[in-house]
């Protein structure tokens, strides 16, 4: 899977793309508090960070109830 972000004028938001067209992100928060989570049908997923407040978080993604990644998500 692959993650971007990406930030405008007045909005912020991520991207997370994968080679699969079912599986499921789930965002963390630092102290391991689920704060996002999706089921996805195709190959990306949108975020507007909206209200989250600035920080570290994990995004991990699953498919089949099979981890196939996590990693960092830094927002300001």
């Amino acid at each position: 899977y692959h993650a971007e972000s990406g930030c405008a004028r007045s909005y912020s938001r991520t991207t997370v793309t994968s080679g699969l067209t079912n599986w499921e992100v789930e965002l963390r928060d630092a102290a391991g508090r689920p704060v996002r989570s999706a089921f996805v049908s195709g190959t990306q997923w949108h975020f507007e960070h909206g209200s989250l407040p600035a920080g570290v978080y994990v995004l991990f993604v699953r498919s089949e109830g099979k981890a196939l990644g996590a990693g960092k998500l830094m927002l300001r």
